[in-house]
């Protein structure tokens, strides 16, 4: 009864609260108010909930803003804080409410004020056990959020609401001022332990003082950054109310508590932004607490307790609240504790120190870079003194992981295993210092607070040449230590046929519990057999489990640290850079799957893609090197792959086991999606203007010819070398070029599907010429024999069973095809480069002599596979190694290949529909082909002259060999676009029509 009162009371206030807070005088409202704070009194969570709901609809309805801080109608802060107070109290912080002193319990019962009850509370535990109850009866309960996280988390909206943080004014200064008094006292009360004279670390009421932060930790930041943005003038007033509370959590209390100090370091951490408006004192005696704890941290729980201070020094850094003469001394004092600390504290130190020195603009870029090379050298010195990084190899690798398997105990009586994570911790140390510098560089940029000049933003992300001065002599001194260990790892299925310890296939034959719940997921129950493992005689279940987990974890970050090395200009500085690179590549394919999936989703995805810009400022030997030595051996290592994955290989399932069977079928599936992602990023998959179609008729026979074309390339190409180094007018902002031509996207030049935005944008940049690759796909274009390979593997990956890995093939052969007519046409090919070594707009005759040679692949090499893949499509359940995989891709790939019902008719399914741009392409570039044939010998283009031009009448050779149709069908599709001079939607259709009526599902209807 009493839960239908309190949801009927909220509905109301709900439903009615402008019109409540509108029309009612604030006599009227004190009982609503008052109704409210004593449901809120209720000893049930359901009715607590309903009644911080309806105070919430009233104080969003405008209720109690533009009022004094304790208008006579609304019960004072310090009486309705500490009833919520008591609601956001952890029972499980709490001791045993049996052990629970008087004190407390009176203090909270004092903050509870009158609980809504018949009889008397005598105290908080018999509150407690009245709660208990009452939830036992709850016929709503937890399913509506009426349990402790969603009656806390209304509470701290609650609070929120009232301090008015969303528009700040001189009332919500006066609200946030109260709130921060009467939470300074509660803080206060927590740490004094109610005034108790007995001093311990159990006497410290660590439940009541996270209560406390709670609440106020997510209100405070609100109202400050709220006047940052819209009341300037008003910062001032809440950084002195909040000073109150900052100088209160700051005391010490009357003994040293875990879980206090754990939970004060929280919430500097969170207020870190906002210290840079105190005074420099404040941040310096913070700075000294987390010190104190670093450099001695407690026996209980300490190294929680050192990380979290840890962490909460890089924020200060982060956000720029340690000046310039604070990072000085904080650099002289990591010499003096550097030595004293773990190596994992260390690491964890160096990567805040680096992170704040990184963030801090008030130092010049020359001192950033001393200090941070002075940071990283002694983890450095570390890492060049273990025996991985001098010379790590995969049979020293397994060696170590079987003498930890073998040996019982922590990394202190396991020598193995102390070494394995003595590289852990080094691995992740680097990894963080790379990032967190990077992430710093980039949010000062951000800020407007840098120093230097040097900022790269080609990449799209400014700060990047900044970071790579602070880290670039950091990178190459780990480098080499680096892709040893990533060979040692990834060679570690090569090794297990020669290695000598009896443990090392025991070790490596089942997968680490977090290395299972990576690819299956957390939630997936694990068989029996996983559980009961037979084991040697002396080896326990947990050593091998531990060494099995260390391995593991190495894995993702070695990972991330060769994204990181590949990306980064100064990493292919270091001689035979690329052979390090390739050696890796090489390996791929010899991966258990897993492994593979994760080194091709965070490396070779990233690095391989349109958005590495930073590829195109290497020098042209190096880009050539590269991709002779790296994507080369990729394309080879991912069609091998593929052969792993589906049925067209060796079956890599052992035993059949449902287990087995996701764990194969999970990464090979992601693999083949990121495989073919990838190829199709080497052929400019991804850039806007890949599929844009270039007409090199206006030029050659319309523009005035040849001379004219080419002196406006020329023209182009000076005015993109003025604008790469803008005149910089006053105030150092760049001058507008007032030469740029900024209707050149009125020229038709570009051709395409349709004309939308994205062609005027090409036209714009390039003149009237769609935009040319950058980065490894201009080279992969250019170059024959890495073209040739792509579109190989491209052609492989058509015939997977799975909708999202075919249409991303049938894509990339479609770019593939138009950006080898555009290199033709801008002279980009070899044999177009034979006389003068360097790319010209060819003339008509030499376009026609390449393109003769070039143009041949086409019928055979891209047409022919693609209505292969549509007139036969491949079949799931017979390609796929178990059931598992079948069950994965079958129900998409189904949907892909069958021709929906659309108003009692069959239109084309969706493999059709992507099949038909690829073929679109190959006859409208073979067209463009023949006319410029007719052209150049004074014909009229039809019918009766495609014998000139071999690879069109083999492709209309081609279509006319397709089920159902007929010369007429073929003749029909020809015209069209004999007679365009831009692709629209005619001939899209004309062609998708013939490729649906050749497909399986169209023959089975006209059958049935």
């Amino acid at each position: 009864f009493h839960q239908q009162v309190a949801e009927l009371v909220s509905d109301y206030c709900v439903t009615n609260a402008s019109n409540l807070v509108w029309y009612l005088k604030a006599c009227d409202m004190a009982p609503i108010w008052n109704g409210l704070l004593h449901l809120a009194r209720y000893p049930s969570k359901t009715i607590q909930f309903d009644a911080l709901v309806a105070m919430m609809a009233l104080a969003k309805a405008g209720d109690c803003r533009d009022m004094p801080s304790a208008p006579p109608h609304r019960p004072s802060f310090e009486e309705l804080l500490g009833v919520l107070f008591v609601h956001c109290v952890k029972l499980d912080l709490l001791p045993p409410l049996a052990e629970l002193s008087k004190e407390r319990s009176d203090w909270l019962l004092r903050c509870l004020a009158r609980p809504a009850c018949t009889e008397p509370v005598p105290s908080y535990q018999a509150w407690a056990a009245l709660e208990a109850q009452t939830s036992s009866w709850d016929m709503r309960g937890e399913c509506e959020g009426a349990d402790f996280g969603g009656v806390k988390a209304k509470c701290v909206e609650l609070v929120r609401e009232l301090s008015n943080a969303a528009t700040p004014s001189s009332s919500s200064v006066s609200n946030f001022s109260e709130i921060s008094r009467v939470a300074s006292l509660l803080v206060g009360r927590a740490l004094t332990a109610g005034g108790s004279a007995a001093a311990s670390s159990a006497t410290i009421w660590a439940a009541e003082f996270d209560a406390v932060l709670g609440f106020f930790e997510r209100t405070a930041p609100a109202v400050l950054n709220s006047c940052q943005l819209k009341a300037p003038n008003l910062l001032k007033p809440v950084l002195e109310s909040a000073m109150i509370m900052i100088q209160q959590v700051m005391l010490p209390g009357v003994a040293f508590n875990s879980a206090v100090e754990y939970r004060r370091f929280e919430f500097l951490a969170l207020w870190a932004p906002f210290l840079k408006h105190y005074d420099p004192s404040v941040t310096s005696d913070v700075v000294k607490r987390l010190l104190s704890i670093v450099e001695d941290p407690p026996k209980e729980d300490g190294w929680r307790l050192q990380r979290r201070a840890l962490d909460t020094l890089g924020n200060l850094g982060k956000y720029g609240a340690l000046r310039a003469p604070q990072i000085e001394a904080l650099y002289t004092e990591f010499s003096r504790l550097a030595g004293k600390l773990s190596p994992a504290a260390r690491g964890k130190l160096v990567e805040a120190l680096t992170a704040a020195v990184a963030g801090a603009g008030e130092l010049d870029l020359a001192r950033r870079g001393t200090i941070i090379a002075g940071l990283v050298q002694e983890v450095t010195n570390a890492w060049h003194a273990c025996d991985f990084a001098q010379g790590c190899t995969s049979d020293l690798l397994v060696t170590t992981a079987a003498t930890a398997a073998a040996h019982p105990g922590g990394p202190q009586d396991n020598p193995g295993l102390g070494q394995l994570q003595n590289v852990r911790t080094l691995l992740t140390t680097f990894y963080g210092v790379v990032s967190k510098v990077s992430s710093a560089t980039f949010d000062l940029y951000k800020v407007g607070q840098s120093n230097s000049d040097n900022v790269d933003m080609e990449d799209g992300k400014p700060g990047v040449a900044e970071s790579e001065q602070l880290l670039g002599n950091f990178i190459q001194a780990w480098s080499p230590g680096l892709f040893a260990v990533a060979r040692a790892f990834m060679g570690l299925m090569g090794a297990l046929e020669t290695a000598s310890h009896p443990l090392a296939k025991v070790l490596l034959s089942k997968l680490a519990p977090t290395e299972l719940d990576t690819i299956v997921g957390a939630k997936f129950e694990r068989p029996p057999e996983f559980l009961k493992e037979v084991l040697p005689e002396g080896v326990t279940f947990k050593s091998v489990q531990a060494a099995r987990n260390c391995l593991w974890d190495m894995q993702p970050v070695l990972a991330q640290i060769m994204r990181i090395c590949v990306h980064s200009p100064s990493f292919w500085k270091i001689p035979k850079a690329s052979e390090q690179v390739k050696s890796l590549v090489l390996l791929l394919k010899q991966q258990k799957l897993h492994w593979a999936n994760l080194f091709l989703k965070e490396v070779w995805q990233p690095f391989l893609g349109l958005k590495n810009r930073q590829f195109s400022s290497l020098p042209d030997e190096v880009q050539t090197s590269i991709c002779h030595d790296v994507v080369q051996p990729m394309l080879d290592s991912l069609r091998q792959l593929r052969q792993r994955c589906w049925c067209t290989g060796p079956t890599v399932v052992p035993n059949g086991s449902e287990m087995d069977e996701l764990v194969h079928a999970t990464p090979a599936v992601s693999i083949s999606r990121l495989a073919v992602q990838i190829l199709g990023n080497l052929v400019g998959d991804g850039n806007h203007a890949a599929g844009l179609v270039a007409n090199p008729e206006r030029r050659l026979f319309i523009n005035g010819g040849i001379a004219v074309a080419k002196q406006q390339q020329q023209e182009q190409q000076q005015q993109q070398q003025q604008q790469q180094q803008p005149e910089k007018g006053r105030g150092g902002k760049r001058k507008k070029d007032r030469n740029k031509n900024r209707f050149a996207a009125l020229d038709e030049d570009a051709e395409g599907p349709s004309a939308s935005a994205k062609e005027s944008k090409v036209s714009i940049a390039q003149g009237g010429e769609p935009e040319p690759p950058i980065g490894i796909p201009a080279v992969v274009v250019r170059n024959r024999d890495l073209r040739e390979r792509a579109r190989e593997a491209l052609v492989d990956f058509l015939t997977v069973p799975e909708a999202s890995v075919s249409s991303v093939a049938l894509r990339g052969l479609s770019i593939w095809t138009v950006q080898l007519w555009n290199a033709l046409t801008r002279g980009e090919d070899p044999l177009s480069m034979t006389t003068t070594g360097k790319p010209e707009l060819p003339a008509a005759g030499e376009l026609l002599h390449v393109a003769g040679d070039v143009l041949r692949v086409l019928p055979r090499g891209v047409l022919k596979p693609v209505l292969e893949a549509v007139m036969q499509p491949p079949n799931a359940e017979s390609q796929a190694h178990s059931s598992a995989m079948t069950n994965i891709v079958l129900r998409g790939w189904n949907d892909w290949v069958t021709s929906p019902m659309q108003k009692g008719k069959r239109v084309p399914s969706n493999l059709v529909t992507e099949a038909t741009l690829p073929v679109l392409n190959v006859l409208w570039i073979l067209m463009k082909y023949f006319k410029i044939q007719c052209s150049q010998l004074k014909l009229r283009p039809s019918m009766d002259h495609v014998y000139l031009c071999a690879p069109l009448g083999e492709a209309i050779r081609m279509l006319k060999g397709l089920p159902n149709t007929t010369e007429q069908d073929v003749a029909t599709v020809i015209d069209a676009l004999l007679t365009a001079t831009y692709l629209d939607g005619d001939q899209k259709a004309a062609v998708r029509v013939v490729l649906h009526e050749a497909s399986p599902a169209f023959r089975e209807t006209q059958e049935t």
